[in-house]
């Protein structure tokens, strides 16, 4: 059996036949109507410009420190989640990160090559572990609730994973949720990358866990702070992280330590590079940068459950990911 992915390129030929093309009784084609776009490319690009600005105004210590600031741009408001769809669907390359809080168009980040090149880690470790048992994909626009839509950076889901109702649905085409969803930071704070786990994790949804991955920007002698917060739904607080570690080659500020306590994780499940002794972050195969997957939330909704050569779950390097991160 074949799958076929549709990617946003696809989607919006396949909306634009649909949307733009009709035929009169006398099977004449009529000519496609013009209809103004949801966001025009000038508000997208002074809302990137913004962004750009602020990253390049800002040290790396003030950034750090600004963490729990939720750098959102709105560009357009009282927007509904059809009407939103249709937009990114006739939009496969947009310049930024955008999304849909709530009936706002927001602009929050912009991926840069680090982020490109962590996806491309991610896919390349997990594909190797789960072979054709599941899918991944990137740029995925999901509803995550009545008026909401995240474009997650990357999402695996397993094969045969239950068809929700329609209702339910993750998207347009009645696709089942993926079972984990990874979002990677350039400009975005963690502030931005903790609100999302609201989303991610919501009622609407069956993602049963979301990685929120912080990459700093570098500093001058070429150093960079990196965070990874991991999130579970069947965890008793979802939206807490169930364990926030620092595995660049510097330590992550004390305030962005402070902010994580201010969520709620407690002191130690804050780890990793500069916290409680532990060793850096510099070399593969390292035990305590071992970040574990449960098996049986990957495979959650998956007819047969858990496959037996799978049952230990899928362990994250931290290193491949800073080192995909740095070459750049």
């Amino acid at each position: 059996m074949v799958t076929y992915l549709l990617t946003r390129s696809t989607r919006a030929i396949l909306l634009d036949n649909m949307l733009s093309t009709s035929w009169d009784s006398s099977c004449q084609m009529a000519p496609p109507r013009k209809t103004k776009p949801l966001v025009s490319s000038r508000d997208l690009e002074s809302a990137r410009s913004r962004l750009l600005a602020l990253e390049r105004d800002e040290g790396s210590t003030e950034v750090e420190a600004r963490d729990k600031e939720q750098r959102e741009i709105v560009i357009v408001d009282n927007v509904t989640v059809h009407n939103y769809l249709k937009f990114v669907d006739s939009e496969p390359k947009l310049s930024a990160k955008i999304g849909l809080m709530n009936g706002k168009v927001v602009v929050y980040d912009i991926p840069l090559l680090p982020h490109g090149q962590v996806v491309a880690e991610i896919i390349g470790g997990f594909s190797t572990w789960g072979g054709l048992n599941f899918r991944t994909a990137a740029e995925v626009d999901l509803i995550v609730g009545a008026n909401s839509v995240c474009c997650a950076d990357l999402t695996i889901r397993p094969r045969q994973r239950q068809r929700p109702p329609p209702a339910l649905a993750s998207d347009s085409l009645g696709s089942a949720y993926p079972t984990m969803v990874v979002e990677i930071a350039n400009i975005q704070s963690i502030g931005c990358l903790h609100a999302l786990a609201e989303s991610y994790l919501s009622p609407r949804t069956t993602i049963q866990v979301y990685l929120g991955i912080k990459l700093y920007r570098p500093r001058e002698n070429g150093t960079m702070a990196m965070l990874i917060l991991m999130y579970q739904r069947s965890r008793p607080t979802p939206t807490i992280p169930t364990i926030a570690m620092s595995f660049g080659t510097v330590p992550i500020h004390n305030r962005t330590v402070s902010f994580l306590h201010q969520l709620g994780v407690p002191d130690a499940l804050i780890i990793g590079v500069g916290r409680h002794g532990v060793p850096a972050c510099d070399g593969l195969g390292i035990l305590v940068y071992q970040l574990n997957i449960p098996a049986v939330q990957l495979y959650n909704g998956v007819s047969g459950g858990v496959l037996a050569t799978a049952v230990n779950g899928y362990d994250l390097d931290l290193w491949r990911i800073q080192q995909a991160a740095l070459d750049s």
